[in-house]
């Protein structure tokens, strides 16, 4: 016991009593005598803050550190002149020899006209690296998605950083990880985060840093490893990492304050064992439709047990004397969700978290015991080999479905596969599916627009287009390609281009196909009226740069075309005169598309709120709050009454559209929710950015 109290103290002391002292900026620097330093930078934002992005490139080349990482949000909307600007910025550090690499921030993909990553991860492109310095791995994680603000790991690159992590032990180096989103807590800033912190135990990762949030903060030890988000580089911030044979240090340094010095904000120790001495342990087994879980911990003194998202046991006082403590929970395991368990325990050293997820394959019809109303089931669940980041479709009764590795499968109601494909050319797939008569139309992000028999799979035609495809919208005898910022007219019977149009922006999401016209929004803060002839006949300016319809699928309601804007407006455009009708406040509404229900329409917000509106005149009928995050899984109809949607915590949400009453909010899977859910008689599909794919039955 006195031996754990001298290692506590000695812990404090370098992490907290020492995070005050600053060393000035002398003749030599704090870290000059230590083994070697790096420099990581994040949120350059360029070129919006050139003064601080040139003096931290000049301080960095005066240094001469060993690396420099720089963690995404390189640029602020992802365009070529961004980069082409920050290139020239770079040249510095290249005639300094210094090396460096990057990642993606949500800055860079979310806007972006072309597809910056570079790695190939099995037909999965990521941007991420591994450099090894001395006895120090680095390892940097590309947690980066089209269109979203939020972070993703993918089963891919997870099985990558394994990799990673596993030479590191092998070889006796401390890894260290770096990524754009911060990955605790678990599951907020990246859905599949705690996948990860499940291996952290298992491997010597003493420090994972991370950018995004511009300021530093965290600052704790999690499953034995100090998480740190650091200052933005466009605020003047840069971070220096030094190593000696026994700590890693982590220094913070200011351009804009340059009189404060390198101050020093943690010293780490390498050795596992030195920094953190608790652990939790667990096994599971299942009898029937019971799962008994044994849990161990060491050096806990509280331990929270969570199932699905609510607490259910609590433990309190708990031996801490080095000895272990024992725990068997038993849970029934027959709901909708899987059991999805987090185990949290708060010790002498900081805090140590383990998940479990059980995937319930049973289709035994049970009530939700949370909801007041209604009965819900589950009928199946399917994994797709990656991630999903495309819209599914159906045809008759069954789901056609896309993921990132380029597969494409035919699913039945029964969830049986008809059929895998993957085109002959076939890249990873963001776009969603589209149906044209008895074909499947899928886009990869190189370009490649591939026709499908829809009962084989077998690829018909394809066609080069040049760009990424992010959308697709069928019409009677054409289909609209959203590829980058241009849109493509292509005829499906001759499958050729009839016309293409630069709309200014990235082309996010799919038209509204009515009456032989496609209505395409795009970030360029365009509204556009494009012809199945390939004719241009109306272009409308509906917002700029970050204020725009770009991520909504518009409405039409007589001359009225309804929209939202990430300007926190709804409003109505009237194309006779191409004046606004009616605007309107919905506070974060803009990445939400417009659904109608009778005469009226249904929007949601990110931060949870649903709105019922007349589509003629704007009027609120009901605001609902959900207490939950909806991004691009905004509201659709189901029986023809009810308006369901999808959160980024993996809850399926029913509100009864005539009066705004929320039936349902229910707990389905441990991921985001960012695709339309797709109603089917009394069932829905649902399918998560995991790869994850599952049909419920909803009983009114």
């Amino acid at each position: 016991m006195h031996k754990i109290k001298n290692r506590i103290l000695a812990f404090v002391f370098f992490t907290v009593a020492i995070l005050a002292a600053t060393i000035c900026n002398g003749a030599e620097l704090p870290f000059s005598r230590h083994n070697g330093y790096v420099v990581v930078i994040s949120d350059l934002h360029h070129p919006f803050f050139p003064k601080n992005i040139e003096a931290i490139f000049k301080e960095i080349v005066s240094i001469k550190p060993a690396h420099v990482f720089m963690l995404g949000d390189l640029t602020e909307f992802g365009k070529d002149s961004e980069f082409e600007s920050l290139k020239k910025s770079l040249a510095v550090l290249d005639t300094g020899a210094i090396k460096y690499n990057m990642l993606l921030g949500n800055h860079d993909t979310r806007w972006s006209s072309k597809i910056r990553k570079t790695k190939d991860l099995g037909n999965v492109l990521y941007e991420n690296y591994r450099v090894d310095l001395q006895d120090v791995t680095f390892i940097g994680i590309d947690t980066s998605m089209y269109f979203e603000q939020f972070g993703h790991i993918g089963e891919g690159q997870l099985n990558w950083i394994k990799e990673q992590l596993e030479l590191s032990k092998r070889d006796g180096k401390s890894a260290i990880l770096m990524s754009h989103h911060p990955l605790i807590p678990a599951s907020s800033n990246v859905d599949d985060s705690w996948k990860l912190l499940n291996l952290l135990d298992t491997y010597n990762v003493p420090i994972a840093l991370a950018g995004h949030v511009h300021k530093y903060s965290d600052g704790k030890l999690y499953n034995g490893t100090f998480f740190q988000t650091i200052g933005g580089a466009r605020d003047g911030w840069m971070t220096v990492l030094s190593w000696d044979a026994k700590y890693i240090y982590m220094w913070k340094y200011n351009v804009a304050n340059q009189d404060s010095g390198y101050t020093l904000i943690a010293k780490i120790s390498k050795a596992y064992n030195d920094r953190f001495d608790q652990k939790i342990s667990f096994n599971s087994s299942n009898q029937g439709t019971i799962t008994q879980i044994t849990i161990e911990t060491k050096n806990i003194k509280e331990l929270n047990v969570y199932v699905g998202q609510k607490l259910a046991r609590q433990y309190t006082k708990l031996n801490q004397s080095g000895q272990t403590n024992q725990f068997t929970i038993e849970t029934t395991n027959y709901q909708l969700s899987p059991l999805f368990i987090k185990i949290v325990g708060n010790g002498m050293y900081g805090t140590s978290e383990k998940y479990l997820s059980v995937e319930n394959k049973t289709t035994q019809k049970v009530a939700n015991k949370t909801s007041k109303e209604g009965n819900i089931h589950s009928i199946w669940t399917y994994k797709m080999a990656n991630s999903i980041f495309s819209q599914p479709t159906t045809y008759k009764n069954d789901l056609i479905i896309a993921d990132y590795s380029g597969n494409i499968v035919r699913l039945t109601q029964e969830g049986k596969e008809l059929w895998r494909q993957k085109g002959e050319n076939s890249g990873p797939i963001v776009s969603n599916v589209a149906i044209y008569a008895d074909n499947i139309l899928v886009g990869d992000i190189y370009g490649n627009l591939t026709m499908l028999d829809i009962s084989t799979g077998k690829q018909i035609n394809s066609l080069k287009l040049a760009g990424p495809i992010f959308s697709i919208t069928t019409g009677s005898k054409t289909a609209a390609i959203g590829v980058g910022n241009y849109l493509y007219i292509v005829d499906l019977k001759k499958f050729s281009i009839v016309n293409s149009h630069d709309l200014g922006g990235v082309i996010q999401t799919r038209a509204k196909y009515l009456e032989g016209n496609y209505f395409q929004t795009s970030w360029g803060g365009l509204l556009s009226i494009v012809g199945e002839d390939g004719k241009m006949y109306a272009k409308y300016n509906i917002g700029q740069t970050y204020y725009t319809s770009g991520a909504c699928t518009p409405e039409i309601f007589g001359s009225l075309v309804i929209l939202t804007n990430s300007a926190s407006k709804l409003q109505a455009l009237d194309i006779n005169n191409g004046n606004i009708k009616w605007n309107i406040d919905g506070p974060k509404v803009g990445y939400s598309s417009i659904t109608k229900y009778g005469s009226y329409g249904l929007a949601s917000t990110i931060d949870g709120l649903v709105y019922k509106f007349e589509l003629n005149s704007g009027k609120i009928l009901w605001n609902t709050k959900t207490q939950s995050t909806i991004y691009d899984s905004s509201p659709q109809i189901f029986n023809n009454r009810y308006a369901i949607l999808g959160t980024t915590d993996g809850e399926l949400i029913i509100i009864d559209a005539e009066n705004g009453k929320m039936l349902q909010k229910t707990f389905l899977h441990p991921s985001y929710i960012l695709t339309k859910l797709i109603a089917q008689d009394s069932k829905i599909f649902v399918a998560f950015t995991d790869g994850t794919v599952k049909l419920v039955e909803i009983n009114l």
